[in-house]
């Protein structure tokens, strides 16, 4: 899994008042939340990226360009329920859908994946 580090700090940030709401251990959820497979990364990475991705965003959250620049970078499916992620599910098949909105497999700019690639978790 892929994830920003501003995210990532703001889940830290907050994980001990998201565990009281839902009632669980605080001490639980942040044991896993450090043993969760995350690979963080900044915004120097991906920055290269947002220009093109506040374009494709350009009547959307120009916040959620972040997200989508990581994932043209790393050639990752987006796994979110975001709304102004929501790609149309006609371009997509069931296997590039990886939440309740997803935009599919991108090209990457790096390497490649092929078609039949599961993404990490």
């Amino acid at each position: 899994m892929h994830a920003k580090q501003y995210d990532a700090d703001e889940v830290t940030e907050y994980l001990s008042e998201m565990a009281e709401k839902y009632e669980l251990p605080v001490e639980l959820v942040r044991l896993q939340w450090k043993l969760l497979s995350v690979r963080l990364h900044s915004e120097q990475e991906y920055k290269s990226h947002l220009a093109e991705t506040l374009v494709e965003l350009k009547n959307r959250d120009p916040e959620d360009a972040h997200v989508l620049a990581l994932a043209k970078l790393q050639g990752l499916p987006i796994w979110s329920n975001d709304r102004d992620l929501a790609w149309p599910k006609s371009l997509l098949n069931a296997s590039q859908l990886q939440g309740s909105y997803a935009f599919p497999r991108i090209h990457p700019t790096r390497k490649s994946v092929p078609s039949d690639a599961t993404p990490e978790t």
